[in-house]
């Protein structure tokens, strides 16, 4: 692969589109040095931790509130289902208008995305769990809350995971959305400036740590359920275990 990344930038340009991987390394050295990197890399973090932790927490809430309530899904899960398609760029202008471009419109975008992904998931995960485990739970005489917590939560965590795995990836989607919208920091951001000033070897190095970025969060998320419920750890997650 790195051959094929040499090969294609001696003949894009002369190198002016396509740099070589020395140069993206020189452009990404460079902004470790100066402090730039670890800045913008600590403000996208903390945008998209924020906007997962919020997103994911009324996601669970409100995916055990319809999944669990005939009235509630009634009530809200159409509407849940109608903006559920909406890309979260869409919601750009608005947010501008209502919020500004300060950081609270950025967590609003990343937990809006991040939100639907684990609400589905929730909502379907606490419907399908079977009955007679809750009869049983009621006969023994389960409040509950801990009918929610020691019955129907437990038997719905795979789901809920999965969700929650997913809007990982959601969240760096909307993350992108949020700093070209406007900022002053941030990896996004700074891709931004690159592009601008046509400086093609720092765009490039901040793909790469907006992925690498990305990848961390996932590993260090499958780390953590590995950990905390190392009985999801079935057949099909063993490669997850592995890998990370």
């Amino acid at each position: 692969m790195l051959s094929l990344w040499v090969i294609a930038s001696h003949f894009a340009d002369k190198g002016r589109l396509f740099p070589t991987p020395w140069e993206v390394a020189a452009a990404l050295s460079d902004m470790l040095v100066t402090g730039e990197l670890v800045r913008d890399v600590v403000a996208s973090a903390r945008r998209a931790l924020v906007g997962f932790v919020v997103g994911g927490t009324l996601g669970i809430l409100m995916g055990y509130a319809t999944g669990r309530n005939r009235l509630l899904d009634d009530s809200f899960g159409s509407l849940f289902q109608m903006l559920r398609p909406l890309p979260p760029i869409s919601l750009v202008p608005l947010l501008i208008l209502w919020l500004g471009i300060n950081e609270p419109a950025k967590y609003v975008l990343v937990s809006f995305g991040v939100f639907f992904p684990v609400w589905i998931n929730t909502h379907q995960g606490t419907r399908a769990v079977d009955p007679r485990y809750i009869w049983m739970a009621q006969s023994l005489g389960a409040s509950r809350q801990k009918l929610a917590f020691e019955v129907i939560l437990p038997a719905a965590l795979p789901m809920i995971v999965s969700g929650l795995r997913t809007s990982i990836g959601v969240a760096f989607f909307c993350l992108v959305a949020a700093e070209l919208a406007g900022a002053m920091d941030g990896v996004v951001f700074r891709m931004n400036l690159s592009q601008l000033a046509f400086r093609v070897d720092r765009l490039i190095a901040g793909l790469l740590v907006l992925g690498s970025i990305s990848l961390i969060s996932d590993t260090l998320f499958v780390r953590f359920i590995n950990v905390a419920f190392p009985w999801l750890n079935g057949p099909g997650n063993a490669h997850d275990a592995k890998s990370a």
